[in-house]
């Protein structure tokens, strides 16, 4: 790589690191709007009561979060996911993705319904087509 590419790239490094100082960013860091949105969680696994979530306490929160899962789609009770079991566990998935983007609740999902909604799962429409 070039002397001058590497100094581009360094530099616009350093010209990004005050900004994301500014945001929060670091371990720990930048969880105060969703501690906002969810006080109630926020109290149940912030453990040191510091007011956000560090990497401990969110990986408590998604053990316990894991666990409760298992523990639902077990049917048959030995601790684990089977091929039934994971297959229910997406149909629900599927469904209630399907329920949040019907809006209407007519049992389909319209075009500006699909737009207005996609977001939330990382469809993005391209405008390909003219459409």
């Amino acid at each position: 790589m070039k002397l001058m590419t590497r100094l581009g790239l360094v530099l616009g490094a350093l010209a990004v690191l005050p900004a994301l100082a500014l945001a929060g960013g670091g371990e720990g860091k930048g969880h105060g709007r969703w501690g906002q949105a969810h006080p109630d969680k926020l109290a149940k696994y912030d453990a040191n009561k510091d007011g956000e979530l560090d990497r401990a306490e969110r990986q408590a929160m998604r053990a316990e979060r894991r666990a409760a899962m298992v523990a639902k789609y077990d049917a048959d009770g030995d601790g684990e996911l089977g091929d039934a079991e994971r297959a229910a566990m997406k149909r629900d998935r599927i469904l209630r993705r399907f329920q949040s983007m019907d809006t209407d609740g007519d049992g389909s999902i319209s075009l500006a319904e699909f737009e207005a909604t996609a977001g939330q799962f990382g469809f993005r429409h391209r405008g390909r087509h003219g459409k």
